[in-house]
């Protein structure tokens, strides 16, 4: 299983309430369900997952020691004693003077044995070489960055940040495959998402969106998957491992269902050639150059 599954395993317990990262009062309830279900899948899900988890620079983190702390706690929860990957949550573009912290707590995380490699998320090419650079003299491998990218999100290409990470051995994680859920078949301009998530439809919904998801419909049905799954497998095209948000079985299956199949050449540069028609949902704001 790799890295991308292993978070899906964190979104979803059959038996017990899907929580998101679990901040505020339920800090750090999301690597407590995953710890709980890694323990009592073990010893068929131990060889076949990799346990993946990230660290926030949180205001109140601002020492090495700090973030070193963190990665304990998060092995504890995980019930582990080596995180297989323990990632940066986010870049501090915004918050600068924690970088310094943040990368030296990972590495000394590294150095500690309480992970066996290291990740960061949201870095662009100039950034991704830079932190690969720091990382190296230290005789530590960067091993993963995560990044939004889906069909309709593909800035990653744009940017040559796939080609940087290529070259560097770095592996390539993606957020948001389905855009949060503009990509799920779940939804239309006449079937809309609640809340939030309605708004962002209704900004994104157009004829070019429909003629997307008209296309990503009839692969689906030629291969009998789930159209979510042909999101997924265009993404898996790329590189990528691809990170899901699930809820419920149904969407769990939905989502593994992207593993049954590989797209042809010809599917996928309709889908290039579609997914470019549309407008792109928003840039995360944590991303750096």
């Amino acid at each position: 299983m790799a890295i991308g599954e292993a978070h899906l395993s964190k979104s979803f317990s059959p038996s017990r309430p899907s929580l998101s990262y679990g901040t505020g009062r339920l800090e750090g309830r999301a690597e407590t369900l995953l710890g709980d279900f890694a323990a009592s899948s073990r010893p068929a899900f131990a060889p076949r997952a990799l346990l993946a988890t990230k660290l926030a620079p949180y205001p109140s983190r601002l020492t090495r020691r700090s973030f070193v702390d963190a990665a304990r706690a998060s092995a504890r929860r995980l019930q582990t004693t080596s995180i297989d990957c323990l990632q940066a949550h986010w870049s501090p573009a915004y918050f600068p003077w924690q970088e310094n912290a943040l990368l030296d707590g990972l590495a000394d995380a590294a150095e500690a044995g309480l992970c066996r490699c290291v990740g960061v998320s949201n870095y662009g090419p100039v950034a991704l070489r830079r932190v690969y650079a720091r990382f190296a003299r230290q005789g530590i491998a960067l091993a993963s960055n995560q990044v939004q990218f889906s069909l309709l999100k593909r800035s990653a290409e744009r940017t040559g940040l796939l080609e940087v990470a290529a070259e560097l051995g770095v592996t390539m994680i993606g957020y948001s495959p389905l855009a949060l859920g503009l990509l799920s078949g779940a939804y239309s301009r006449e079937r809309q998402p609640p809340g939030l998530r309605g708004l962002l439809f209704s900004t994104q919904a157009d004829a070019a969106l429909d003629r997307l998801l008209a296309l990503l419909q009839a692969i689906a049905s030629e291969r009998r998957v789930p159209l979510a799954a042909v999101a997924v497998n265009w993404t898996r095209s790329r590189d990528l491992i691809p990170i899901l948000g699930v809820r419920s079985p149904v969407q769990a299956r939905d989502a593994l269902a992207c593993l049954s199949f590989q797209l042809s050449a010809g599917e996928i540069a309709e889908l290039d050639a579609a997914s470019l028609r549309c407008r792109e949902v928003t840039d995360n704001i944590f991303e750096t150059k």
